[in-house]
């Protein structure tokens, strides 16, 4: 099958205009202003908590959304496959198929906006800003921009 099949999923974001990220080594969870993450002269983002760079920083609500996504839409590629092969045998004396239950669906919850307690730290070197939670505002760490130190408070 050579068919490439692409979707979006939409990913809100708080109050303020920041998105949900979270780093797939540390797990730490910060926050980017919308315009700063489609803003393409923005080449790589740090991680606040561990400093490293990586190309995606999905949080688990979207991971487990894009996964449901999946399996929805390969449930229904099947179902459609055993309805047609169904239909494709029919008649035929030597060779019988029969489309047992469809597979069900999962349901695609949206994903909510976010909740928890988050700081708006601006970066003295790039002059950017990122909502990093509480301990991180505290203990200081990384501008997930420039990857310059930030101070804690």
């Amino acid at each position: 099958m050579s068919d490439i099949i692409t979707m979006k999923i939409s990913i809100p974001s708080d109050d303020d205009g920041f998105v949900p990220l979270r780093c797939p080594s540390c797990l730490e969870e910060f926050r980017l202003l919308v315009e700063d993450i489609e803003d393409e002269s923005l080449i790589d983002t740090w991680c606040p908590g561990c400093g490293l760079i990586h190309v995606h920083y999905l949080t688990g609500e979207v991971e487990e959304l894009g996964s449901k996504i999946v399996e929805n839409l390969m449930a229904n590629l099947l179902n459609d496959a055993m309805k047609d092969m169904e239909k494709q045998f029919r008649g035929n004396k030597f060779l019988k198929v029969k489309a047992s239950k469809p597979i069900k669906e999962q349901a695609e919850l949206p994903i909510g906006r976010p909740t928890e307690y988050y700081v708006v730290k601006k970066c003295e070197n790039c002059k950017k800003e990122a909502k990093v939670t509480l301990t991180r505002n505290y203990v200081g760490g990384y501008c997930p921009h420039c990857g310059d130190m930030i101070n804690g408070s």
